[in-house]
C-alpha cells in the first residue's frame, strides 16, 4: 500500500466520489459506492497539489489541481492517456493555494501565494501541447508569501 498525505479533498457534486490531491503530486479520485480508487494520476505537477476540485457539480468527469509549481491543470478522466491534462492555466508566480469552481464546468477561481486571485474560462485554457511553447512567470525563491519583503530561510 502507498503511503502520501492528503493536502486537498473534495466530495463530487453527487456526493459519490472523492477527488483529492497528494503532497507527492498524485491525483486520487475514489468511489464511495463501489469503496475503491477509480482514478490515479500520478506525476501529475512537478511539486506537490495544495488544491483540487471538480468542475461541474453535475458531472464528475472534469477536475482541476494547484500546485506549487504555479500552475492549475485541467483534467479529463475520459481522455488521461499519457498521464497529460487536457489544459493547463499559467498565470502565477508562486505556488497556488487554493483552487475553485463555480460548478458550471466553465469558470475557476485560484489564489496563490503571489497574493492575486485569478478567475479563469476553461473555454480559453492553454493545451498541453500550447503549454510547452510558453515560458511562464519564474517563482521567486526565498520569499514568504506571508511576510512583505523577501525573507531568506535559514537552518538552525
Amino acid at each position: 500500500m502507498r503511503r502520501t498525505a492528503i493536502l486537498s479533498a473534495k466530495y463530487s457534486g453527487d456526493g459519490k466520489e472523492i477527488v483529492a490531491g497528494t503532497k507527492s503530486a498524485e491525483i486520487i479520485c475514489y468511489d464511495l459506492v463501489a469503496n475503491r480508487v477509480s482514478t490515479r494520476v500520478t506525476n501529475s505537477h512537478s511539486d506537490e497539489i495544495n488544491s483540487v476540485c471538480w468542475a461541474n457539480r453535475q458531472h464528475s468527469n472534469i477536475f482541476l489541481s494547484g500546485s506549487d509549481d504555479t500552475f492549475v491543470r485541467v483534467w479529463d478522466r475520459r481522455s488521461l492517456s499519457g498521464n497529460r491534462p487536457v489544459g493547463i492555466f499559467v498565470g502565477h508566480a508562486e505556488g497556488i493555494t487554493n483552487v475553485c469552481s463555480k460548478g458550471d464546468g466553465i469558470y475557476v477561481a485560484s489564489n496563490c501565494k503571489d497574493q492575486l486571485l485569478k478567475v479563469w474560462d476553461i473555454r480559453k485554457m492553454n493545451t498541453y501541447d500550447e503549454f510547452q511553447t510558453i515560458d511562464p512567470p519564474r517563482q521567486q525563491r526565498d520569499f514568504d508569501y506571508r511576510y512583505g519583503t523577501p525573507y531568506r530561510f535559514v537552518n538552525r
